[in-house]
């Protein structure tokens, strides 16, 4: 009878842990057995300036991604992406009068994302991992490169919530780790060369909101910055640190339990040695859905 009723409490517990799960919820995790999918499209636009250059950026980025819920608390997914973006460099007449255009286009480097949950009750904690796999080496030509990071990276994040009345919110934070990374450079003579980067670390945070206007219309917003270190490359040849502001708002349509659309607007700025400004908007569309 104690083995009865113990056998009983268990599964009336899990039950109760994957109770409540929605495709809109700001930390998405569905019920075990699901495959859920997400595409998106969306449309950039920036300027990045320095003393005797403005270089204005335009392009689109292609993204899917498939994943399985293989428990109620485990999620492993796959995500690649596709980016055609163009940078125009405007000199100033006292440096230059020849202006140039560097396109970059092509798929990025598979990511492989796992979330594991570990709390769920009055909030919400996951634990976030993920790995870039390198397919490639990152390769420009002066007019045409493959659009890859050119090396491995590896990430190990969390993400903190809470439902509410009427809202949710959540905070990210995670590490990223960029390995080792070879450049190869074609110069418009035809003459080549190699440099190769040395690791660096990248850091995340990131707060979020999720409104609901009614019981299929939300909005979303979330404020997040980015920590990039410094690195050298084999000829000493060192790039500065960055850190980069994101604010975004997004609306949320739920078409039905198993499929959500989304539209937003992002604004993004980077702070960089040598730039006096660099920022750019990113318009996006697309939908989550589940299955």
């Amino acid at each position: 009878m104690k083995k009865y009723f113990l056998t009983a409490l268990i599964l009336c517990s899990a039950n109760v842990f994957a109770a409540d799960r929605n495709i809109f919820d700001l930390m998405y995790l569905p019920k075990a057995g699901t495959a859920y999918g997400l595409s998106d499209i969306s449309v950039v636009s920036g300027l990045a300036s320095a003393e005797f250059v403005d270089i204005d950026i335009s392009g689109y980025n292609l993204e899917q991604k498939v994943g399985y819920s293989i428990t109620d608390r485990l999620t492993v997914d796959v995500g690649m992406n596709y980016s055609s973006v163009q940078q125009k460099y405007n000199y100033s007449s006292a440096v230059s009068n020849t202006d140039f255009t560097n396109k970059a286009k092509g798929v990025n480097d598979p990511s492989f994302d796992l979330r594991f949950r570990i709390l769920e009750e009055t909030l919400i904690l996951d634990v976030l991992a993920s790995y870039k796999m390198q397919t490639g080496d990152h390769k420009i030509d002066g007019n045409d490169y493959n659009n890859k990071q050119g090396g491995n990276s590896s990430q190990l994040g969390f993400q903190l919530g809470q439902k509410m009345n009427g809202m949710q919110w959540s905070f990210l934070g995670g590490l990223e780790r960029f390995y080792k990374a070879t450049t190869q450079t074609t110069s418009s003579s035809g003459t080549k060369s190699t440099s190769r980067d040395n690791a660096y670390n990248e850091w995340t945070f990131e707060g979020a909101l999720l409104n609901n206007m009614s019981e299929t219309s939300f909005i979303r917003s979330s404020l997040g910055v980015q920590f990039a270190d410094k690195y050298k490359d084999n000829k000493n040849t060192e790039t500065s640190s960055n850190t980069k502001y994101q604010l975004k708002g997004e609306y949320q349509y739920l078409l039905s339990k198993d499929v959500l659309l989304r539209g937003g607007l992002a604004y993004n700025t980077i702070n960089q040695a040598g730039l006096d400004k660099f920022y750019f908007w990113v318009i996006n569309a697309g939908a989550t859905y589940q299955f």
